[in-house]
């Protein structure tokens, strides 16, 4: 039987003109406290297998070291796509830029006139405070606010915080992301309370600290120690913090 259609292909007699391009970088930005190298996969886009480089400097493909060659693999995921790797060195708390630099093997072996740039950065450890309004000694609220502050590590300190009452499960703040993470707690019951607090960064730094205090009942009433008016105020001394109410008049508070 005769097939119902035909297929013809028509072929560009034209030699390929076109330059390898790096159009995906996997690999770590950030680099965790105390790292030096990490290790890259660049994804390139050619018609025809290709190699490639990374350098420190801008410069040509051949002026790049051998030692510098990716390994470029026959796993690709697809028919125009291929996969290269690397492992970068001797990396610096900072930025440390590289360029990228492929050429393929077709027979005009088409080179990238312009690199593709990667920057990873190397981190300090990540720190982290405990901050106001965070209670301590003893408190007499049943409302309390955990708070803490971290710095350093990745992107200047953001970073994402957990607390952990009385050696119980982690659970995250309410507010955290940033630099300053917050986290409510309500209806204390009186006693100790210990909480461990831990804060991970995009590098995977990791800080930790313990917030501790007790919940206690204030059964005093303060007592008053002076009283005096001077100008327009009228200015009144107790043993303890407290709010105070005034009226012209006889009242129960």
């Amino acid at each position: 039987n005769a097939a119902p259609y035909a297929i013809n292909f028509k072929v560009n007699p034209e030699p390929d003109l076109e330059q390898p391009r790096v159009t995906n970088i996997i690999g770590n930005t950030y680099l965790k406290a105390g790292e030096t190298k990490t290790r890259i996969t660049a994804l390139i886009d050619d018609a025809y297998p290709v190699e490639c480089k990374f350098s420190k400097e801008d410069v040509a493909y051949d002026s790049i070291p051998d030692e510098n060659k990716m390994l470029c693999t026959d796993d690709r995921p697809d028919s125009i796509s291929f996969y290269c790797h690397a492992e970068l060195k001797d990396l610096h708390i900072g930025e440390n830029k590289f360029y990228i630099k492929c050429k393929d093997s077709s027979e005009r072996r088409n080179e990238m006139t312009q690199p593709f740039e990667y920057i990873v950065r190397g981190t300090e450890p990540l720190e982290i405070v405990v901050v106001a309004p965070s209670p301590s000694g003893t408190v007499f609220s049943k409302n309390i606010t955990l708070a803490v502050q971290t710095q350093k590590g990745a992107e200047e300190g953001k970073a994402v915080c957990q607390y952990s009452l009385n050696n119980g499960q982690f659970i995250e703040f309410r507010n955290t992301g940033e630099t300053l993470h917050l986290q409510t707690q309500t209806d204390l019951q009186i006693g100790h309370y210990s909480y461990d607090i831990k804060c991970k960064d995009i590098a995977e730094n990791e800080a930790t600290t313990k917030i501790e205090f007790d919940r206690s009942s204030d059964t005093e009433q303060p007592s008053l120690l002076n009283v005096y008016k001077q100008s327009s105020f009228l200015y009144i001394i107790l043993n303890e913090a407290t709010t105070c109410e005034t009226k012209n008049q006889q009242f129960t508070y």
